[in-house]
C-alpha cells in the first residue's frame, strides 16, 4: 500500500524563509477566493498549518486532522487560530484587509480516527471566537451543495497555503489550482485506506500540472462553474508532492459530511466496505452481442440499497444504470469491453466498488432456420407450420418464429419465448397459419421470419393452396 501524506505544514517559531509554491499553482490574491482562511494551530516549537473555508460568519470548516497534533492528541481550543482576508500568512499584502480570530469551540464526527497518513470523516467545524465581517469583497462564505451522488470527471479547482515540496518552507502565499475528479473507487492508480473502502465519504483529483503539498490540508475544493460550491475538504496527498499526483478529499455533498458540517452530530452513516463487500460480473456461454451480463454484490455496511451500472471501459460512458443487475449485450458493445460499478445507497452517502473489465465483446452468434411446412392446406383451414430456430452459444432474451403468407392467402403469425438461461441449439415452434376461404389457389410463397436475442434470420417456404 502507498501511504498517503497528510498535509500539515510544522512551521518553526522563527522567520520563514521564501519557497517555491504550491505544486503547478498560481499565486492568486485572497479576493479570488475569499473564502480561504489560514489555520494555525500552535505547538512548542512553532506551529502547524492548515488551510479552512468560511462557513458563516462564526464558523470555519477545514480537516479534522488539522485540529490534532502530530501525536494524535487532539488540539486545545486556546492552540488554535484563524486569518481571514490576507493573499500571504507570512508577510502583509497591500490592499488585503486581515481579520484574525480565535477558536471558542470545535467539532469533529464521531467516526472520525486520527492516523499518519488518511482517515475517513477527516472534517472539523471550528466556532469563531467573533463573528468575521462578511460585508467586503476579502472575506466571503462559501456555498455549500445540495447532498447528492458523487460526480465524476467534474473540473474543480482550490486555493490552499500549501507549499511545493515536503522539504521546502512555505513562502506564506495563496496558490489557486486545477484538477479533475476520479471515478469513485479510484484514486490516480494508488492505494490508500480510505479508497475505495470509504468513498461514499471521499475522492480523489488528479491534475496533470499540480499537486497539494503540505499545509494545503483543509482547503476547499469548489466547483469552477457558476458560483463557487464547496464540494471537497483537502485530507490527504502523495508523499513528494509529485506533479500529476492524486490527493484525496473528504466529500461534502455526502449526506453524512453535509449535515454533520450543517450542525448535525448524529449524521447517519454512509455505507462501507470493511473488507467484505464483493462485486462481481458473470455471463454463460460466449460473451457475445446478445448474451447477458449479470452484476452482483454483497457484504456492504450500512445496509444500503444497490443499484447496477454497466460501463464501456473505454469510454467510461454509462451504459445502463438501475436496480436490475442485468444487460443485455447490444450490437453496438461488440469490439469493447464493459465492467459492473454497484452504487451502494443509505440516507449517509453512496459508496461504489467495480469489477474488472470483461473481455472483449464479440458480434451476435448467427442464427438457422429449418421450416417444415405442408405441402398443401385447403382454403378455410388452419395449417400447422413447424419452424425450428438453430442458435449458437451467446444469445438471450426473446426467441421466436413469424411466419406471413400473402396478404390474399393468410394473416401474418407469431410466436415467441424467453430464453435467458444460456442454453443454445434448436428451438422448436409450431404455428397456425389459417388459409382465406377466397385465397387464390395454387403456390404460395410463405415468408418465415426468426430472432434469437438480438440475432435475426430470414427464410421461405412453399405452399399450395386446395380447393
Amino acid at each position: 500500500m502507498r501511504r498517503l501524506l497528510v498535509l500539515v505544514a510544522v512551521v518553526a517559531a522563527s522567520p520563514v524563509p521564501a519557497a517555491h509554491a504550491v505544486v503547478g499553482g498560481t499565486a492568486i490574491p485572497i479576493r479570488s477566493a475569499p473564502w480561504t482562511v489560514f489555520v494555525r494551530q500552535t505547538i512548542s516549537g512553532g506551529f502547524l498549518q492548515c488551510t479552512g473555508s468560511v462557513l458563516d460568519a462564526l464558523h470555519v470548516v477545514t480537516a479534522a486532522h488539522c485540529v490534532f497534533d502530530q501525536s494524535g492528541n487532539r488540539a486545545s481550543i486556546t492552540s488554535l487560530s484563524i486569518r481571514a482576508g490576507i493573499s500571504n500568512f507570512a508577510s502583509a499584502t497591500d490592499g488585503d484587509a486581515e481579520q484574525d480570530r480565535g477558536v471558542s469551540s470545535l467539532r469533529v464526527p464521531s467516526q472520525y480516527s486520527w492516523s499518519t497518513s488518511t482517515a475517513a470523516d477527516d472534517v472539523a467545524v471550528l466556532a469563531l471566537s467573533a463573528p468575521l465581517d462578511l460585508s467586503g469583497p476579502d472575506v466571503q462564505a462559501v456555498a455549500l451543495p445540495a447532498s447528492g451522488v458523487y460526480q465524476p470527471h467534474t473540473a474543480v479547482a482550490l486555493a490552499g497555503f500549501g507549499r511545493q515540496n515536503v522539504t521546502s518552507a512555505p513562502n506564506g502565499a495563496l496558490y489557486w489550482y486545477t484538477g479533475t475528479t476520479d471515478d469513485p473507487e479510484t484514486c490516480g492508480g494508488f492505494s490508500n485506506t480510505v479508497i475505495p473502502d470509504a468513498d461514499a465519504v471521499a475522492f480523489c483529483v488528479e491534475s496533470p500540472t499540480s499537486a497539494v503539498c503540505t499545509g494545503d490540508s483543509g482547503a476547499g475544493l469548489v466547483t469552477t462553474t457558476g458560483t463557487p460550491t464547496l464540494i471537497g475538504i483537502t485530507s490527504a496527498g502523495r508523499p513528494g508532492c509529485d506533479t500529476g499526483s492524486a490527493g484525496v478529499y473528504t466529500y461534502v455533498g455526502a449526506p453524512e459530511i453535509l449535515k454533520f458540517i450543517q450542525g448535525n452530530d448524529a449524521a447517519p452513516t454512509a455505507p462501507r466496505d470493511s473488507g467484505g463487500a464483493t462485486v462481481d460480473v458473470t455471463w454463460n456461454g460466449t460473451l457475445s452481442v446478445g448474451n447477458t451480463l449479470t452484476c452482483a454484490s454483497s457484504g456492504w455496511d450500512g445496509q444500503p440499497t444497490l443499484a447496477y451500472q454497466f460501463v464501456n471501459a473505454t469510454t467510461d460512458d454509462v451504459l445502463q444504470q438501475s436496480a436490475k443487475p442485468t444487460y443485455l449485450l447490444r450490437a453496438s458493445d461488440a469490439g469493447s469491453s464493459i465492467y459492473c460499478r454497484v452504487l451502494a445507497t443509505n440516507a449517509g452517502g453512496t459508496g461504489a466498488l467495480r469489477t474488472d473489465a470483461t473481455g472483449t465483446v464479440a458480434g451476435p452468434s448467427a442464427v438457422g432456420i429449418t421450416t417444415v411446412a405442408p405441402r398443401s392446406a385447403a382454403r378455410g383451414r388452419t395449417v400447422a407450420v413447424r419452424v425450428i430456430v438453430h442458435t449458437g452459444p451467446g444469445l438471450s432474451g426473446k426467441f421466436g418464429v413469424c411466419v406471413a403468407p400473402p396478404v390474399n392467402v393468410g394473416a401474418r403469425v407469431c410466436t415467441s419465448e424467453v430464453v435467458d438461461d444460456g442454453s443454445y441449439g434448436g428451438f422448436p415452434f409450431t404455428l397456425g397459419v389459417r388459409i382465406k376461404p377466397s385465397a387464390p389457389l395454387g403456390v404460395a410463397k410463405l415468408a418465415v421470419t426468426a430472432f434469437a436475442g438480438v440475432s435475426r434470420a430470414a427464410s421461405t417456404a412453399a405452399l399450395r393452396v386446395t380447393g
